[in-house]
Order: C-alpha cells, then structure tokens, then sequence
C-alpha cells in the first residue's frame, strides 16, 4: 500500500511564473532586435488544420502570417489607423467571427466581454505583447490552469485577417482564438464545439449545458435564467439543428434572419409593456439580426449609445437584438451556463493510491475543516477514464472518534462536478466502489466560498463498502417486508441490491433472476448468479449485473420462503438464477450497526 499527494501549483502561482518568463525572453528579443515566432504552432497547413476553404484561398492563407499592425484595414476598423490594442473597453459586438466554425467559442467570448478583470486574466495586456509578440493567454485545459503562448502573427487573406476580426484595432478575440486553436492542435479543431466547453476552458467554473424543449413554459425559463444572469453567471444558446430536407423549417430560419445549428451569446434581460424579452448576440462578422417582433428595441440606453463611435454603434446595431421569450423557445434548442463565481478560493491536488486488493486493509480519505457555512464544488477526475464509471464520491460527517458519520452527499464520478453546501464541522471525502480497484490516480479541483483546510488521513478499506452501500441505500427503490429490506439501484449500465437482514438468529436467502436476449453482454454477481446468504443483523450487497447493451427486459428478486418478497421491474437488464448457495466475499457484509 503507497499514498501520494501532489498539490497543483495555485493559477497565481502559474501566471505569475509564465509573465516573468515572458518578461526575461522579451528583454532578451529587444537586445538583439526581432519578435518572437512561436516554433510549436507555425503559420503554415498543419496549424490550420482541417479548415473550411473557398475556391483558391487556402495557398494565399498559408502563404504567411502577419503582425496586428501589417494586416489592411478592413470594413470592420473603417479608417482607424490608431496603434492596435490587446484590448481596451471591449463590448460584445467586438466579437467577430471569421472562417473558423467556432461560434460556440465566440459566443463564449461576447458573454464575458464586458468582465475586465476576467479579462485581464485571460490575456494580460503587457508591453511585451506589444513589442515583442510575446503573447499569453490563460486556459483551463484537461482540469489543469495552462498558459498557452503563442506569437502575434495572424492567419490572413489579401492582407485582412481570415480569421476572427479587429474591430478598433482589438486582438483579444483572435489571440484567445489562436491560444485555442494552438490547444486543440489547429484552427481545423475549433469547428464545431459546446459553449459550456468553451466557458469552463475560460474560466475553469463549472458549466453545463441544459435542453429547452418546444413545451417549455418561456416565463419560467426567463425567471430562472434571469436569475442566473443577476447572480454573474455567463449565458449562451444554440439554435436548433435542421435537416437540409425540411425546406418549411429552413425558411422560417431564413424569413427571421436566424442561423440554424448556431451559438448565440445572451447578454440581457427586461420586461417591456408585459412582454418577457431576451437580449442576444450574433458572432457573425456580418451579422444577422432577428428580424421577428421586438427585433427593434434599442440594445443600449441613450446615454450608453452616446458614448460609442459611429463604428461600434453600427457593429451594435447589426450583432445584437431583443427578442420575446415564447421566440426564443421556439427557435432556440440549447442553453450554456457557467457558474461564474470570482470570489470563490480553488485548491488542485493529485492523490495516488496503489494497493493490492487481496491484502492491504487501509485508505487514503480527504478530510475537510469548515469553519464557516460554505457552498463547493468538487471534481474527481480518474485519469484511468476506464473505471470512472465504477466510482463514487460520498461526503460524510466525521464523528467523534474522527471517523466517518452521517452521510451528507453521494455523487457517482462521471466527470461532473459535485455541488453542496456543508455547515461549520469536519467531513471526511471517500471515494469508493463496487469492484476492487488496486489503483486511484485522481486529479481533485475542489472551489470553495469560504477558506477551508484539506487534510489527508489513513482509515480501514471497510470504510469504503460502508460507504458506497450507505450511498446506493440513500438513492435506491426500497421493498419492505417485515424484518427484511431490498433496495435496488441502477443507471444505465449497472444494478446493484443490497439486502437488509433485520432478523437476530436467522440467515435470509436471497436470489435474484434475469432474463436478456444479450446474455453474453451480461456479468452477473452473486445472488444474480445464484442464490446468497445474508447473515442475521448484516446489511449486504448481495447482487450486481453490469450490461452493455440497452434492452428491454424484466427481473425478479425472492427472499426465502418466510418472508417471500416478490417484484417484477422493467429494466434494461435481467436473468434466470438456479443452483445452489454461492459464498458471499466478507467485504460486501456489514453489520447493520454501522449504519445506526
């Protein structure tokens, strides 16, 4: 048995790390004159990638890379000749997109635009950037805070950036862009993609994507996104896919001046003369605006617009529009959602823990010390991706000998992030699991409200089957026959019963039948796979069926004849069980009175 904790390095720590190495490189470039060509993503074919070309383009975009200030003014800089920028009071409709299908990021990017010290976090504004080409730019990338540095040289056609554009002069879009691309190996792999990806990448919060069905009541999805807008958080959408072959659906899209399959950023929100309206943006270059009811409502107020140049109030005008909630619903398929919290106070770690399952009895558990109400956020990521799907994540309160009480919450590991709230006290994390696991490699980002202490301490390896079955009892369908209890758990590719003895001098008998067309895709243990035994006063996890396949299928569980329960249960699974009694393994039997 071996433990191995490793703390990540802090995002501070990080930036602060790469900004002084850019800072030594860059005196170095102004010394011996020069800018900084990144080797590690050229400008030639392979960091393009799989790009969208028209007819005849793609030799003239490979052919070099400019400098901000060498690129032609286009139609979106008009005459400006003012010296270029990182940024500078940056608005959504800077946000411009170019021949990179990445809408779902450039949505992202309006979202956040006008959150400065987001920003500024992002993509610091340095003069070395200015000077040097020396650009930074601050990712969340496989659960790990990154710093991907790139140069400032820019994909371009004719002199005009092919890519995403520089209105006033801004780079922030397309140097996020380029840092993206460079992530993800290419332009080619920005095309298509979810906002919520793009927000957790920006900001490393969590986010998640949620479905609007055509049912769904506009009023209570405008109360509940406003709710999330005046909390801080970002918002973005999706149109709704439509086959080319549903000419009736393709025009209505064309007749309102919407694009189909494509991400919008939500920006606002206001009731006007009754009316639940949803302000929204395009990423388009062009743009299009919506062309239905309420399309017309000014984007800004009066003394906001006063303030824009005749540029930024024309880019206003075509990105951005108001529409009415019961449109929105209809047209609209998708919505992102990044729980926002700048505030919030993030601690990363890598825990290891290798143990041969046949003779080591102890664990490694992660222990909390709150002092004040705290809302979190936890991520468990197995990097064996194989087994994640077997694991859960259960947070209990530490009693009063510093062991594991009260169950608080149980989460299954699927590369989610658990969310809770714990009052002031000490709580102990156990990951656990239905099948033996001789190693966890796990990476943890746990984002807290309030400062909390991580601590780690070694615990008996019952604690984990105690655990997991208090964590699948909490969940579960529950049969009740006297002094006997059955529950049963399942997701899509797992069942799991655990049976309750309640009986002082006597074993109960439990087996459990399934019946499936794919029998060879089905693994069966214990009472699925013939009869068990669970011994009086014990709580056991007396069956599990694993299934790859998703079929229609009915099962039954009996109890002995005593106290016979019976059920039938439409399931994706099931099986026929005869024979004689199979040996339950003494780690899947606790006494009950560790669940008092």
């Amino acid at each position: 048995m071996s433990f191995s904790v490793e703390y990540v390095p802090s995002k501070d720590e990080i930036f602060q790390k790469s900004d002084q190495e850019c800072w030594e490189q860059a005196e170095i470039f102004r010394a011996i004159g020069g800018v900084f060509f990144d080797p590690d993503f050229p400008p030639n074919a392979l960091s393009l990638g799989n790009m969208m070309f028209e007819d005849d383009t793609k030799d003239s975009v490979n052919n070099v890379w400019l400098q901000p200030h060498h690129l032609s003014t286009s139609d979106l800089r008009l005459a400006q000749r003012d010296r270029w920028h990182i940024w500078e009071d940056p608005w959504p409709f800077h946000v411009c997109q170019g021949k990179a299908g990445n809408c779902w990021l450039l949505a992202a990017l309006m979202a956040i635009s006008r959150r400065k010290d987001l920003l500024e976090q992002i993509i610091p504004r340095r003069e070395y950037t200015l000077e040097c080409g020396i650009v930074q730019v601050r990712l969340f990338v496989d659960g790990k805070w990154k710093v991907i540095k790139t140069d400032f040289h820019l994909p371009q056609q004719n002199g005009i950036e092919y890519c995403a554009k520089l209105p006033q002069k801004q780079t922030w879009v397309a140097f996020i862009e380029k840092a993206y691309a460079k992530a993800l190996g290419s332009y080619g792999g920005l095309h298509g993609g979810h906002s919520n990806d793009a927000f957790k990448c920006l900001t490393g919060n969590s986010s998640r994507k949620i479905d609007i069905q055509k049912s769904t009541e506009p009023v209570v999805l405008w109360n509940e996104l406003f709710s999330y807008h005046t909390s801080g958080f970002f918002l973005a959408a999706s149109t709704r896919h439509v086959e080319d072959t549903d000419k009736e659906e393709l025009e209505l899209y064309k007749n309102n001046n919407l694009v189909k399959n494509h991400a919008y950023s939500i920006l606002n929100f206001q009731i006007l003369d009754g009316h639940y309206l949803i302000q929204l943006g395009n990423p388009h270059a062009t743009g299009l605006r919506w062309s239905g009811k309420w399309s017309l409502v000014p984007n800004y107020d009066l003394a906001t617009s006063q303030t824009f140049s005749l540029h930024d109030e024309a880019l206003s005008q075509q990105k951005l529009f108001w529409m009415e909630m019961k449109d929105f619903v209809r047209f609209f398929a998708n919505i992102y959602i990044c729980e926002y919290r700048s505030d919030w106070k993030e601690s990363q770690f890598n825990q290891k823990i290798r143990r041969n399952s046949k003779t080591d009895e102890v664990t490694q558990l992660v222990r909390l010390e709150v002092e004040k109400w705290c809302e979190l956020e936890i991520e468990a990521t197995q990097r064996n991706e194989k087994e994640t799907n077997k694991l859960f994540l259960n947070i209990h309160q530490s009693d009063s000998k510093n062991q594991c009480g009260k169950l608080q919450i149980s989460s299954k590991i699927n590369g989610s992030c658990m969310k809770t709230y714990l009052n002031p006290g000490t709580y102990l994390i156990v990951v656990t699991s239905f099948e033996d696991l001789e190693d966890l490699n796990f990476d943890w980002t746990i984002r807290h409200s309030e400062p909390i202490s991580i601590s780690f301490m070694s615990s008996s390896l019952s604690v984990e089957r105690v655990s997991l079955m208090q964590g699948i009892v909490k969940d579960a369908e529950c049969k009740d026959d006297d002094d006997v209890k059955v529950y049963t758990w399942r997701d899509k590719d797992t069942v799991l019963m655990i049976v309750d003895n309640y009986r002082r001098d006597h074993y109960v008998r439990v087996s459990a039948s399934i019946k499936s067309t794919n029998i060879k895709d089905l693994k069966k243990y214990n009472a699925f796979d013939g009869p068990v035994l669970v011994p009086p006063m014990s709580r056991c996890l007396a069956g599990q069926t694993n299934c790859t396949k998703d079929e229609k299928t009915e099962w039954k569980c009996e109890v002995d004849s005593e106290c016979a329960v019976e059920w039938s249960w439409l399931s994706t699974w099931t099986s026929i069980v005869q024979g004689g009694v199979n040996n339950i393994d003494a780690r899947d039997v606790t006494p009950l009175t560790e669940f008092m």
